[in-house]
């Protein structure tokens, strides 16, 4: 009787201990390799590398004079829509960041003329439609362009009429007591016409556009600077990153001076908010060097940092090793 239930017991904490074990090392391969308990169901499974942010914005992006709706989603599952809206007179304008990832929103006023009416900028007071193409012939017919593509405060432009192929104006964008006056094309494309307001939140109106109000120049993380030999020649070694989580970085510049001169250049930076350099300066002569790293964002905020260095003349030692490897 006793080795019965003895042996019963012994069953019961086996299979106990399976379930068990199951379980852990089950949560335990999971955690290796990133993937999800799968559905039993649907055998679905979901990796982090599926989980994207995304935004798109049906009125193509910051566009007062047409309501649309920014929508993020993640992993093609909509997460939110925001529908541009008038608040007390002032319109809040959704589009998406400049990596495509979020909606972001600007609020303010609406250029003088022009009421926010249905979450978008309407010119009410302009009812009639211009006559001038239905009077002239078509090589007569007058037309508009625009450089920066129409409304866009973001970018400064000419707008430029013209009749029969002759230039009668040009219209800079330009800033007048903190606010921006923008030159666009008429619905028709016929002539330029303007709108005068405010920049969006978060921008200030500078050379006839509206930039970030961001003042805080970028920040270098890491700056170092070495000396040492390849073979029989000295190099200095440098390396430097930046960042700035505001705007995006422009380029960077790297030199040096010393002794014997010095030179340097410059080169754009890949899009986004870093940027390193990591450079090799050929056989500097012995003494002080100074080393200089700038970066410069896209809103021309620029640091620059340098650095001495000193470089030693090669030792006794080895200028007679470098004597006998030139004879041998």
């Amino acid at each position: 009787m006793k080795r019965g239930v003895i042996l019963l017991f012994c069953i019961f904490l086996i299979v106990s201990i399976s379930f068990v074990s199951a379980g852990f090392f089950s949560d335990l391969w999971n955690k290796i390799t990133g993937k999800s308990v799968s559905n039993a169901e649907t055998g679905d499974t979901t990796t982090n590398s599926d989980v994207q942010p995304l935004c798109s914005d049906s009125d193509g992006g910051y566009n007062i004079f047409i309501r649309g709706t920014c929508t993020d989603s993640v992993s093609e599952v909509i997460t939110s829509r925001n529908l541009d809206v008038c608040t007390n007179g002032s319109l809040r304008e959704f589009y998406c960041g400049g990596n495509q990832s979020k909606c972001l929103n600007a609020f303010g006023s609406c250029p003088i003329g022009y009421t926010c009416v249905n979450g978008a900028c309407t010119n009410q007071s302009n009812k009639t439609t211009s006559t001038a193409a239905s009077t002239t012939n078509s090589n007569t017919k007058p037309l508009c362009s625009d450089s920066d593509g129409g409304y866009n405060v973001f970018i400064r432009g000419t707008c430029t009429d013209s009749v029969g192929g002759v230039i009668t104006s040009r219209n800079l964008d330009t800033c007048t007591n903190g606010s921006l006056r923008e030159f666009y094309c008429s619905s028709n494309i016929s002539r330029c016409i303007n709108a005068f307001g405010s920049c969006p939140s978060g921008y200030i109106c500078e050379n006839g556009a509206c930039i970030s109000s961001d003042t805080t120049p970028p920040i270098i993380d890491v700056f170092n600077v070495s000396f040492g030999y390849i073979g029989n020649s000295s190099r200095i070694y440098l390396y430097a990153q930046a960042h700035d989580y505001e705007s995006e970085m422009a380029f960077v510049f790297h030199g040096f001076a010393g002794p014997s001169g010095g030179f340097g250049g410059a080169r754009p930076c890949q899009e986004g908010h870093y940027c390193s350099i990591d450079s090799i300066f050929p056989s500097p002569e012995p003494g002080l060097w100074n080393v200089t790293v700038s970066f410069t964002n896209n809103i021309n905020l620029t640091i620059t940092q340098t650095q001495p260095i000193y470089v030693p003349g090669r030792s006794f030692f080895g200028r007679i090793r470098d004597l006998f490897k030139r004879i041998f």
